[in-house]
């Protein structure tokens, strides 16, 4: 039970002391801190486009590069298509063109972006 005065914060039915709230908020904060600290691993991929302390690419870098590939399709450049594919190959990323999806090694999956779709915030 709360001490009179002391703010409870929480949902359903556990509610958290403002103290433990605070606590749980700065142990997140300094993991997310040195996550986001340490640079893209020995993939290849620039460090902004990295998934947080794993040095896989990040989901907008991987739907980025797709656009590319689907442009140089569509312009029938087949060798940079074919270079970007082995590109997000080497970076864990499988693209089923019949299926116009993507799976990464990771487990995340998506659909295949259009040529004329918008690049992604990296």
């Amino acid at each position: 039970m709360p001490q009179y005065g002391m703010p409870m914060y929480g949902a359903g039915a556990y509610a958290w002391p403002y103290g433990m709230q605070q606590a749980a908020f700065a142990q997140y904060a300094a993991a997310a801190g040195m996550a986001q600290a340490q640079p893209a691993l020995a993939t290849g991929a620039p460090a902004a486009c990295a998934v947080a302390g794993t040095g896989e690419p990040s989901t907008a870098w991987i739907t980025n590069r797709l656009i590319d590939r689907e442009k140089a399709r569509i312009d029938r450049n087949y060798d940079e298509a074919d270079k970007i594919r082995a590109d997000l190959r080497k970076h864990g990323v499988e693209v089923e063109d019949r299926e116009r999806t993507w799976t990464h090694r990771d487990g995340r999956r998506g659909h295949r972006p259009n040529h004329n779709d918008p690049p992604e915030q990296e």
